[in-house]
């Protein structure tokens, strides 16, 4: 069988039609193509030629949930390829939070002890979430030269951050949960001013 997809025009097509296809045919249809666009990147050019993401963002808020899943999977495979700036505008337009929630702030505290087992603190939404001691040793005189936000070095696929990050600061003081607290407070509009005082 050819996975190939001969003719662009014929995707444009294919969208229209399943409009007016019942929801499991639009299902084995999405679950098919999907898989052939998978096969080739001849057929990921295809779509981005005749501008399929756009067309799937326009009819995805009226689709039903099943079908809404399908196509961000495949929206998915569309966007590892190619993703225009109009492309990306209208798909975070798109995204809609749960119970009006958006936006969280995660804050890890390394406290460094000499003697006893260094710490390690997560908050979330500046309240202290986990906690536990680190029992590796971490040479504070060490130069790093790399630092993996959101996924290890290996880019392991089943652990890697999918979402955005707005912001990310880097303080060489381990933050209290007071501080913590009043960063988070000032909300996600704060256009912050850190200042050091020690810096010449």
């Amino acid at each position: 069988m050819n996975f190939i997809i001969q003719e662009g025009e014929g995707i444009t097509c294919m969208v229209d039609l399943l409009d007016k296809c019942d929801i499991t045919c639009q299902a084995e249809v999405w679950s098919m193509f999907t898989a052939i666009l998978k096969k080739s990147i001849r057929n990921l050019q295809a779509c981005t030629e005749v501008g399929l993401v756009e067309q799937v963002l326009k009819r995805i808020d009226r689709a039903d949930n099943m079908i809404a899943d399908l196509l961000v999977d495949m929206l998915g495979v569309l966007a590892s390829y190619n993703l225009t700036v109009r492309e990306l505008k209208l798909f975070f337009s798109k995204l809609q939070g749960e119970k009006g929630r958006w936006w969280y702030m995660v804050t890890i505290v390394h406290i460094y002890n000499r003697w006893k087992n260094s710490e390690l603190r997560c908050y979330v939404n500046g309240e202290l979430a986990s906690y536990g001691e680190i029992t590796w040793f971490v040479n504070t005189s060490d130069t790093f030269d790399k630092c993996f936000l959101g996924s290890s070095e290996t880019a392991d696929a089943n652990r890697v951050f999918c979402g955005q990050m707005t912001s990310v600061y880097l303080f060489s003081e381990a933050l209290n949960a007071a501080q913590i607290f009043a960063i988070y407070q000032l909300g996600l509009g704060y256009k912050p001013m850190y200042h050091l005082t020690n810096y010449k």
